[in-house]
């Protein structure tokens, strides 16, 4: 199976750093290929070279819903035009995945079960409508040759903000979310599936997303999130001493940034 996984990175090149070398070390063993492309925007002088990246891309910063939507855009229309391609995945900078037996585990399941789409609801345990519920963007895996077909990708942010920020606004809401828009052009790619009527548009929507259970809900309260799922391997937490025991309790520790987090 040949795996692409695409990094986005702001300010935390430690732990994206971290995560390279999470995946060139461990997972190694368990994909036929593995290519990462890493997408940055901040400050080119802080992060000059690539490291363990194929490929690295600069591009600006603009507010920070639309710069995240933009770092997806500008890897996944070009991942797609490799045939090879099976599934990529899409990391935020400090997603770390420690199993990856597990992840091999995930996406027979989702072969098994015809999914095309791992990720998870984005919100309070309070928001269990369907008018509520978002997909999360920090990390998520998608079937590259149902992509190819249907077309989730690039979800450009900025047309969408710039045509309907009136009615977004009219809503109560004062931005365009990165969640939900990801949520309403999977609705769109499902939509061009051929079924027998629209009814079955939320049916097939809902059947082909193979939701992480484990992570639910991700946001706890205003200021917690779940930000670990130990037993999928999953840590995103944003205390660095927990990232540094995660590191030292799994003996992830031969790789200079690995080392240098750890003697921090």
């Amino acid at each position: 199976m040949k795996l692409w996984v695409v990094i986005y990175t702001y300010n935390k090149i430690d732990e994206a750093c971290i995560q390279m070398e999470i995946i060139r070390k461990l997972w190694s063993d368990f994909f036929e290929k593995i290519d990462i492309v890493h997408a940055y925007n901040g400050n080119p002088k802080d992060y000059p070279n690539a490291y363990l990246e194929d490929q690295l891309l600069y591009l600006d910063n603009p507010s920070h819903y639309q710069w995240a939507a933009n770092m997806m855009d500008a890897w996944i229309e070009a991942l797609l035009q490799r045939e090879d391609l099976d599934y990529f995945m899409v990391n935020a900078s400090d997603v770390w995945r420690i199993k990856p037996k597990v992840l091999t585990e995930i996406i027979k399941k989702m072969e098994e079960s015809e999914c095309v789409l791992w990720t998870c609801p984005w919100g309070f345990p309070w928001q269990d409508t369907r008018r509520w519920v978002w997909l999360a963007t920090d990390t998520f895996i998608l079937n590259a040759n149902w992509e190819r077909k249907n077309h989730i990708f690039p979800l450009k942010w900025k047309d969408f903000h710039d045509k309907y920020i009136d009615i977004i606004r009219y809503m109560w809401h004062n931005n365009v979310s990165v969640e939900w828009l990801l949520a309403s052009r999977y609705l769109t790619a499902c939509s061009h599936i051929k079924m027998e009527s629209n009814s079955f548009l939320w049916l097939y929507a809902n059947d082909h997303v193979y939701i992480i259970k484990e992570r639910m809900p991700t946001i706890l309260t205003v200021s917690e999130r779940n930000f670990d799922v130990p037993e999928l391997g999953l840590y995103t937490n944003h205390d660095l001493n927990i990232k540094k025991k995660v590191l030292i309790e799994n003996n992830i520790n031969v790789w200079p940034y690995c080392k240098s987090f750890i003697s921090a």
